[in-house]
């Protein structure tokens, strides 16, 4: 077992400083006499809550964690905290009851030693890249049976400002030091708005949350299994819009990326009124808890409608039934929720009907100064009426381009066509949203519609003059909405200046306004922020994934070029999903393990299946939906997490099968077998002898890779001193 009781280390990055802003409680068996019995106990957290408060370019910093014994017997042990670079500690300490203790700091060449003998007693090197920090030190003895100990650490930092924007990131990633998931977690952004607009992680959702003069922004979690760091990037209030641009250098493609960010006011002057057109499915499929979901979805949509918004409500199967007959004033609302509770499920799916009625109702009912959408949720195919799928998308989005209204779709488990609704939303000038096992209707409906609730500007116009710049993502034209950030990323091939207009243009009192903010910023040869390009690459898989899919006019040749940039792009950024992993190899057994085929063109990777207990399951279909819900995830301002069991080191691909982590061709490539024995002086010596090497090893204990034509195996037995290492290794 790993000898260690205590659960969560943490790390607090502030700018490129790395630090670790959290603690972690180890045991102390040397000091015992006997050793640790089997049936121990590791301690467990709680909770962990951090506090980080912006004010005047300093973040004020206050973690609170609390640790139990599970045991029946008192523990020894020792809870450590490295000191971030550049922090000040106001208060270290551990609260037991009345009782307060202070901890101590040390410096680092006295803590390097105490991390190295921690990571050789724990054999796990989750700690190893931490190595040179400072550290604070406090012993805890004795640590009673079920006793609770909490910490609490208190430090101020001054953070450096990038163009207009503060970074920090707050590592949570080191999940293999976890005795079990922290029951709940809380970190919190607090900053006066006149000061900081808006808090951007691009892995963890943070929500925005208004506490009286100041803003705060809240990612919480409970049985929380951290995997990944926090990321945070803090836009400065200015202007009309507030504005910030954040690049990154990559010194090995010769080439940058960009995140622009532009934040609307959470307070706007004036709020673009909404027409709003449900189209729900009805057909037979959507009958039970399906129908009752979409339901709830609506009700709580329509409860969430501003004032000077309208709406309309047409229901579909075998016929399409305009419920409302017209748009109706927000006022009139509550008149349709019993209308709405007693909708029932049964009969086709005619869906291209459904979809003209709703469009040409905001078409001839709507006017130019007001923003056009239509929610769409279906779960199947269409099965009535015109069912050809190429005639649907070319009918309605065509129509809804000419009448200026947005699609925004919603596909209900696996017997949707996936082509279909990616069409729809992406010809249509909106979005789509999967909801598939395990997942909510209504939350997903909710979660959707939120952002595009306030809209404040729409047909933005974008452009970006000054150094080269390509491959801008999304493209335009664009909805801005009250308080929620647009993020536009981009390419860039020279440092320099660029210049950045946004045009529009709205109907005011009857007279059209023309409309246009000017912005100046520096792209630099800056290397800090490697999750720009990754939330780029994402966008740009995206943007390839519909053409490969769907494009039936491309040649063979065209297909596997964009095959061939998607691999890249994904190797590259450890972009391993759905869609990705068949594109990279459809035979492997690592692909495999998905079970999802995708189409391309009219044709799929892979056929379809026996179902094992008779009958057949269509993976076609399921993979398509899959590999849509991976596509349509990718376009968002959030980095998706891959296979946990798949990881990418450079540009070499590593599998986790019991416990062990194997680079992909190992088994067969012909080399001498090196067996290192973990933690030993032979295994430091190559951790620090190659910055691959040290990355291969933070994958885990037992890694199985090949470097200088050796097959080097890292385990519990094997070579311990540096002088038995292969000539070529020391």
């Amino acid at each position: 077992m790993k000898k260690m009781v205590g659960a969560l280390l943490v790390l607090f990055l502030v700018i490129s400083s790395i630090a670790i802003a959290d603690g972690i409680v180890i045991p102390n068996w040397e000091s015992h006499v006997m050793p640790p019995l089997p049936d121990v106990q590791m301690f467990y957290m709680t909770y962990h809550y951090v506090t980080i408060t912006v004010e005047n370019g300093i973040a004020k910093v206050r973690i609170e964690e609390e640790f139990v014994n599970p045991n029946s017997m008192p523990i020894e042990a020792e809870y450590i905290f490295p000191v971030p670079l550049g922090a000040v500690i106001d208060r270290f300490s551990m609260i037991v009851g009345d009782q307060v203790y202070e901890g101590k700091v040390l410096p680092a060449e006295e803590a390097r030693k105490i991390y190295q003998d921690i990571v050789r007693r724990m054999k796990d090197p989750a700690l190893l890249e931490y190595a040179n920090s400072r550290m604070v030190r406090m012993k805890v003895y004795p640590f009673e049976p079920g006793e609770h100990r909490r910490f609490v650490i208190e430090y101020v930092q001054p953070l450096e400002l990038w163009g207009s924007s503060y970074t920090m990131t707050y590592p949570l990633k080191i999940e293999s030091m976890l005795s079990r998931s922290i029951e709940n977690v809380r970190i919190e952004v607090v900053a006066d708005p006149n000061e900081i607009s808006d808090v951007f992680s691009p892995i963890h959702s943070f929500n925005y949350i208004k506490k009286g003069d100041e803003s705060s922004w809240v990612f919480s979690a409970s049985d929380y299994v951290p995997r990944s760091d926090v990321s945070l990037a803090l836009t400065v209030t200015g202007g009309t819009l507030s504005s910030s641009i954040m690049n990154y250098w990559d010194e090995a493609d010769r080439r940058g990326y960009f995140l622009l960010t532009l934040v609307p006011p959470r307070e706007p002057e004036r709020i673009i009124p909404k027409d709003i057109v449900f189209i729900l499915d009805i057909s037979g499929s959507m009958s039970g808890q399906k129908i009752e979901k979409a339901k709830l979805a609506l009700l709580q949509v329509l409860q969430m409608l501003h004032e000077g918004d309208r709406f309309s409500i047409i229901t579909f199967n075998n016929e399409v039934n305009n419920l409302t007959e017209r748009l109706l004033p927000f006022s009139d609302r509550t008149e349709w929720y019993p209308a709405v509770k007693q909708i029932m499920a049964g009969g086709m799916t005619n869906i291209h009907d459904a979809l003209l009625e709703g469009i040409e109702v905001l078409g001839t009912q709507s006017t130019d100064d007001r923003y056009k959408v239509v929610l769409f949720l279906t779960d199947g195919a269409p099965t009535e009426g015109i069912t050809d799928i190429g005639t649907i998308i070319r009918d309605s989005t065509k129509l809804a381009k000419v009448r200026d209204v947005h699609l925004f779709v919603f596909g209900v488990g696996y017997d949707v066509n996936a082509e279909l609704l990616d069409e729809l939303a992406e010809k249509g000038g909106g979005k789509v949203k999967y909801i598939v096992e395990n997942e909510e209707i209504d939350e997903k409906v909710l979660e959707l519609y939120r952002m595009i609730e306030t809209p404040v500007m729409s047909n933005v116009h974008l452009e970006i003059n000054g150094t080269d710049i390509s491959y801008v993502l999304p493209k335009g034209p664009y909805t801005l909405f009250s308080g929620t950030a647009l993020r536009i990323s981009g390419v860039y091939y020279h440092e320099g200046v660029v210049n950045v207009t946004l045009s529009w243009e709205e109907k005011l009192n009857g007279v059209i306004v023309q409309n246009k903010i000017k912005y100046k910023f520096d792209l630099t040869r800056n290397s800090s922020f490697p999750f720009i390009a990754t939330l780029w690459a994402q966008k740009r898989i995206s943007e390839l994934a519909n053409i490969y899919r769907y494009d039936e006019t491309l040649t063979p040749a065209q297909r596997e070029e964009i095959r061939q940039e998607i691999i890249n792009l994904s190797k590259k950024y450890n972009i391993i999903n759905e869609f990705t992993s068949y594109l990279i190899d459809p035979e492997s057994e690592m692909a495999a393990d998905y079970n999802v085929p995708i189409r391309t063109g009219n044709k799929s990777v892979m056929p379809t299946l026996v179902a094992p207990l008779g009958g057949v399951i269509n993976y076609v279909e399921v993979g398509d939906i899959l590999a849509s819900k991976a596509v349509s995830e990718m376009k968002e301002d959030i980095i998706i997490a891959g296979e946990e069991n798949r990881q990418y080191v450079g540009d070499k691909l590593f599998a986790k099968y019991d416990g062990i982590w194997t680079q992909e061709g190992f088994e067969e490539y012909k080399g001498l077998e090196v067996h290192i024995k973990s933690f030993s002086d032979a295994y430091f010596h190559l951790f620090s002898r190659d910055f691959w090497i040290a990355d291969v090893l933070k994958l885990g204990d037992k890694v199985r890779f090949i470097y200088e034509g050796y097959k080097i195996i890292t385990g519990n037995d094997g070579m311990e001193t540096v002088d038995e290492l292969p000539e070529v290794l020391r």
